[in-house]
C-alpha cells in the first residue's frame, strides 16, 4: 500500500479501514469493515470517540496532533515543513498496538514516507546548487610583471585572460596594458581556471592559474611571476662590423641563431671580398623555407650589401624579394644603420632617406649623418616615453676609427602608418667624403617601426646601434634597443 493510501486511511479511517474500490484487502480487513458498519452508530461518552479498529470507544487524548487531509502542504502554521509527528501509534491513535491489523504499519509509513514524498513531490527537497555555488563561483584579482626571460620588465605588454565565466557558463575576455614597469592588474575576473597571455610583437606566452572567489593571485615576486620564454621567437642574426645587436639578445636572455655575416672586414672602405660568412648569408636569404623557420631576422650594420653585390651580384633581386615576401608572411626584419638598404630596396615607400626620396638602388646616397655628433632626441611615442621616463634622450654617433668613411645612414621621413618614436636636430655632412660638417637638417627621424596592416609583419630602422665589444653605448642607448626588439 502506498503512503497516500496509508494516509487516507490514517486521516479518513476513523470510519474506514480499507476503501471498497482498492483490491487486493485482506479477510482480516473485509471483517474490521463489516464490525465498522455494525458499531457505525455507537454512541461515545464525552471524552470518548469510537476507535474502528479495536471496535470501542476510547478515552480521548487532548495531545493528540491535529492532522489535515493536505498531507503535502504547509497549511498548519505550526507545522510549516509540512511533516507529521507521528509520535507512536499509541500516543497518536490511543490504542496500544497499531499494528493489529496492519503488520508493520510503523515502519513502512517511515519508510514510504520518506521515499513516495520524495518521488511525488521532488521539489520539497531544497536545491542546494546556488548555495553550494556562491562559496566558489566569484570574482578575483591577478596581480602581474610582463617579463622577457632575464626577469627584466616587458612594459606596454598587452596582458588578456580569457576562461569560462562561472556565473553564466560562457567564455569571457578581458585586456590591459602593462605599464612601464611591466605591472598589470586584471580585475573582477570570474574564478576558476583561467589562461593569461602575454604579449609584445611576435613575442608571447599563454600560462593557466587557478583563481579563487575573492582572491587576489600575486604574480608579481620573483618566484611567482612568469616571463616571456627564451625561444618563444625563432630569431636569425646577422653579424655586421660596426653593430652586435646579438649582444641586446643575449642580455634579454633570447635564443639565437647566427646566420653568416658580412665578411668583417674592410678593404677601401667597403668589404669587397668573398668569405665564408658571406657565402653563408647569401644562402639564408636565397633560400625563402630557409628564412620562414624564423620569427625576426636581424641585419646588424655593416658592409654586407657591398659584399653580396660584389660577389653575388646575380642573386640581389631575388634576395629583395625573399625579403618582401618574408615581410609579406607575417614575419619580422631589423636592419641598423648601413644595413638600410636591406629595408630601402624590398619598401622603398615605408621611409625615405636623405636627400629627400632616396635613391632606392643606389646604396652610398644616404649615408651622409655627419659623425662624430651626439643628438638630443625628442622622444615622440607614448609607449618610448614610458620606458624611459622621458621625453628626450641623447643619441651619440661616433667617429668610426676603423675606416675614413665616418657617415651614417640618415632618414628624412616615413610612411603615414610607420611610428616614429625618436626625431632630432642632425648634421649633415658636407661633401662626398664627409669629412667636413654640413648644415643642420630639422626634425630627422632617428628609429622607426613600420607594422603591415593587412599581412601582420612588422619592419623596424635605426640610424644609431648597440656597438660592438669594446665600445658599449649608454643605458638608455641599450634601454631603447631592448625596447625596439620587443616591438617586432
Amino acid at each position: 500500500m502506498k503512503m497516500s493510501e496509508k494516509f487516507l486511511v490514517r486521516v479518513l479511517g476513523l470510519s474506514v479501514v480499507c476503501l471498497g474500490a482498492l483490491a487486493g484487502c485482506s479477510d482480516d480487513t473485509t471483517e474490521n469493515n463489516q464490525q465498522q458498519e455494525n458499531n457505525s452508530s455507537m454512541q461515545c461518552a464525552d471524552g470518548e470517540s469510537f476507535n474502528p479498529i479495536l471496535g470501542k470507544c476510547v478515552e480521548q487524548r487532548t495531545d493528540d496532533p491535529v492532522i489535515t487531509q493536505d498531507m503535502g502542504s504547509d497549511t498548519n502554521p505550526d507545522n510549516p515543513d509540512g511533516t507529521v509527528d507521528q509520535g507512536t501509534p499509541s500516543e497518536d491513535l490511543g490504542m496500544a498496538d497499531m499494528s493489529v491489523d496492519q503488520g508493520s504499519g510503523d515502519v513502512d509509513m517511515s519508510m514510504d514516507m520518506g521515499t513516495d514524498m520524495t518521488e511525488e513531490e521532488p521539489d520539497m527537497m531544497p536545491d542546494m546548487a546556488p548555495a553550494d555555488m556562491g562559496d566558489t563561483c566569484g570574482y578575483g584579482t591577478i596581480l602581474g610583471v610582463a617579463c622577457v626571460p632575464s626577469g627584466d620588465a616587458l612594459p606596454g605588454a598587452t596582458v588578456t585572460v580569457t576562461g569560462i565565466d562561472c556565473h553564466t557558463g560562457q567564455p569571457f575576455t578581458e585586456t590591459t596594458t602593462a605599464s612601464s614597469t611591466g605591472r598589470y592588474e586584471l580585475t573582477n575576473i570570474p574564478s576558476g581556471s583561467v589562461e593569461v597571455t602575454l604579449e609584445s610583437g611576435s613575442f608571447n606566452r599563454t600560462f593557466t592559474v587557478s583563481l579563487d572567489n575573492g582572491q587576489m593571485l600575486d604574480l608579481t615576486t620573483a618566484a611567482s611571476k612568469v616571463c616571456i620564454e627564451a625561444n618563444n621567437v625563432k630569431i636569425a642574426v646577422i653579424e655586421g662590423l660596426y653593430d652586435d645587436v646579438q649582444g641586446i639578445l643575449t642580455d634579454l636572455q633570447f635564443e639565437y641563431e647566427i646566420k653568416g655575416n658580412d665578411g668583417q672586414g674592410v678593404v677601401g672602405g667597403f668589404l669587397v671580398a668573398d668569405s665564408a660568412g658571406v657565402q653563408q648569408t647569401r644562402d639564408f636569404l636565397m633560400d625563402p623555407t630557409a628564412m620562414a623557420a624564423y620569427d625576426v631576422i636581424f641585419i646588424n650594420c655593416g658592409t654586407l650589401w657591398q659584399a653580396l653585390n660584389a660577389n653575388h651580384g646575380g642573386d640581389i633581386n631575388t634576395i629583395v624579394n625573399n625579403l618582401f615576401n618574408y615581410y609579406q608572411s607575417g614575419k619580422s626584419i631589423y636592419a641598423s644603420d648601413w644595413a638600410y638598404i636591406f629595408i630601402e630596396r624590398p619598401f622603398p615607400s615605408v621611409i625615405d632617406f636623405y636627400p629627400m626620396g632616396g635613391t632606392d638602388n643606389a646604396y652610398e646616397g644616404p649615408l651622409n649623418g655627419y659623425a662624430p655628433q651626439v643628438i638630443n632626441a625628442t622622444v615622440e611615442s607614448a609607449a618610448l616615453q614610458g620606458v624611459l621616463g622621458t621625453n628626450s634622450v641623447a643619441i651619440d654617433f661616433p667617429q668610426n676609427q676603423m675606416s675614413q668613411n665616418i657617415y651614417w645612414a640618415m632618414m628624412s621621413g616615413a610612411d603615414t602608418n610607420a611610428v616614429v618614436h625618436l626625431t632630432g636636430n642632425a648634421t649633415i655632412c658636407s661633401g662626398d667624403s664627409c669629412g667636413v660638417e654640413g648644415p643642420a637638417q630639422q626634425g630627422i627621424p632617428l628609429l622607426v617601426t613600420y607594422k603591415s596592416p593587412t599581412h601582420g609583419g612588422s619592419l623596424a630602422f635605426t640610424s644609431f646601434h648597440n656597438h660592438p665589444a669594446g665600445t658599449p653605448v649608454s643605458p638608455e642607448i641599450a634601454q631603447i634597443l631592448k625596447f625596439l626588439i620587443l616591438q617586432l
